[in-house]
């Protein structure tokens, strides 16, 4: 635990484990250790993940229960 807020990890399903949002920044080449699935298990509801590199297809993540954001998606209300 740093400061009380953010923890460092070295397996991904215990960092996010009871989480309502996971921040991803990963390079492509590690996309395939990301399982929207056992994300989606692990993480408190509602849970979201903010995809930064965009290495998640959007509609697995929704499909697996969570909400799915990144730089440049969503509505812009006016």
């Amino acid at each position: 635990m740093v400061g009380g807020h953010v923890r460092v990890e070295s397996s991904l399903l215990r960092a996010v484990a009871k989480a309502n949002c996971t921040l991803v920044a990963l390079p492509k080449s590690s996309a395939s250790e990301l399982d929207p699935d056992q994300l989606s298990t692990e993480m408190n509801r509602p849970g979201a993940i903010c995809d930064l590199t965009r290495v998640l297809e959007a509609s697995n993540v929704e499909k697996a229960g969570l909400f799915y954001t990144t730089i440049g998606r969503g509505t812009f209300d006016t």
